[in-house]
C-alpha cells in the first residue's frame, strides 16, 4: 500500500511517500532508497523501516518514478515501485481584482488597487522598477515615465503559494501648455466683443472674466454683444486636453464710451474767403483721444484726430466756401 502526503507550503520539502507492507516482508533497520522526479535520478537515501512502514521524508511536489528500496547490508536484495506517485502543492490563492485611478495628468498622484484576498500579502511591480507590499498604494508627482503596465500578485501567509498576476495599465497624460487668447479690443460701447483663443487639436476651452461683470463661457470663440464699460477687464482662459487642464492665458478688453456731444458752436471766418473758421465740440472727456468726421457741402473731409481738453476738441482751418 502507498500513501502520500503532499507538502504544505508551496516549494516546501514537508511531503512524503510511505510504503506499508506486511512486516514479514520488510523487516525492521535501514534501506536505502533512489527515485527519479522530472526526469533526474535523486539518491541514494537512508529511511527507516518499522513493523512493516517504510517513509520516504522530506519530498517537494512533483511526480515520483522508479522509486527503489535496498537493503544496505543486501544491495542486492530490493525492490522497484514503477510510480508515478505524484505529489502535490497547496492550492494556490486565488488573484486579486487590479486597478487604479488612471487616466492620470503630470504631478498628480496615482492610486493603485488590489481586491482584498484573505490571509496574503502583496506584491506590486511596475515601470522605473518600482515596487511595493502595500495593498493599494500610491505613487504621488507622477511624470510620464510612470505611465505602463503595473502587476501584483498575493502569497499566503500559511502555503506561502503565489497567485497568477493580475495587471491594470496605467495613462499619464502630459499637460499642455496655455492657450493664445485674443480679442477685437478695444470695442465701443455696445459693440461686440469677440474672443478669441488657438491651442491643441480636440482641446476643449473654459473662459473666466475678470471684468466688473462675472463671465465665464465654455466656447472656444465666444462673443459678448452690446458691451459696456462693466464688460472691459481681463478675460483669461484654460484648455483641457485628454483631461488635463493648461495654465491660464490672459488678454485685456477696453470699451470705449460712445462720445456724447452736448452741444457744437461754430465761429466764422474773420474775413471774405478765408480760413480761420472754428467748430468747437463740447461734452467730450477729458484727455480722450477723439477721431472726427465731417463733411462740407457733401463732400466728406479729412478726418480729424484730437485730445479733448476741456471737455471739447476744436475743429480749425475752415473757410465758408
Amino acid at each position: 500500500i502507498v500513501t502520500t502526503s503532499n507538502p504544505t507550503t508551496c516549494g516546501g520539502s514537508q511531503g512524503s511517500i510511505t510504503v506499508t507492507v506486511p512486516p514479514a516482508q520488510l523487516s525492521n533497520g535501514t534501506y536505502t532508497i533512489y527515485y527519479i522526479r522530472g526526469g533526474t535520478q535523486y539518491g541514494p537515501f537512508i529511511v527507516n523501516a518499522a513493523s512493516g512502514v517504510l517513509t520516504i521524508p522530506n519530498l517537494v511536489a512533483g511526480s515520483y518514478t522508479t522509486i527503489q528500496i535496498f537493503s544496505p547490508t543486501n544491495p542486492s536484495c530490493g525492490d522497484t515501485l514503477q510510480g508515478p506517485v505524484v505529489l502535490t502543492d497547496p492550492t494556490r490563492p486565488s488573484p486579486p481584482t487590479a486597478g487604479s485611478n488612471s487616466p492620470l495628468c503630470v504631478t498628480q498622484t496615482l492610486n493603485l488597487t488590489a481586491s482584498t484576498v484573505a490571509g496574503v500579502t502583496y506584491q506590486w511591480v511596475g515601470p522605473q522598477n518600482y515596487a511595493s507590499t502595500a495593498q493599494n498604494p500610491s505613487v504621488s508627482n507622477v511624470a510620464t515615465i510612470n505611465a505602463g503596465t503595473y502587476k501584483v500578485v498575493v502569497k499566503s501567509t500559511t502555503t506561502l503559494c503565489v497567485s497568477d498576476t493580475a495587471s491594470t495599465v496605467v495613462v499619464i497624460n502630459t499637460i499642455a501648455a496655455a492657450p493664445t487668447p485674443g480679442s477685437n479690443s478695444p470695442v465701443c460701447e455696445g459693440g461686440t466683443i469677440n474672443l478669441t483663443a488657438s491651442g491643441a487639436v480636440g482641446a476643449s476651452y473654459t473662459w473666466s472674466g475678470q471684468a466688473p461683470l462675472v463671465y465665464s463661457s465654455n466656447i472656444q470663440d465666444p462673443s459678448i454683444s452690446n458691451a459696456s464699460s462693466a464688460n472691459a477687464g481681463t478675460y483669461c482662459v484654460s484648455q483641457n486636453v485628454s483631461g488635463c487642464i493648461s495654465p491660464l492665458a490672459c488678454t485685456s478688453v477696453t470699451v470705449n464710451p460712445k462720445p456724447v456731444i452736448s452741444n457744437v458752436v461754430g465761429a466764422n471766418p474773420t474775413s471774405c474767403g478765408g480760413s480761420d473758421g472754428t467748430l468747437t465740440i463740447s461734452g467730450l472727456t477729458n484727455g480722450v483721444s477723439y477721431t472726427i468726421n465731417y463733411s462740407k457741402g457733401g463732400v466728406g473731409q479729412t478726418p480729424v484726430v484730437q485730445v479733448a481738453s476741456g471737455g471739447h476738441v476744436i475743429i480749425t482751418g475752415l473757410s465758408s466756401a
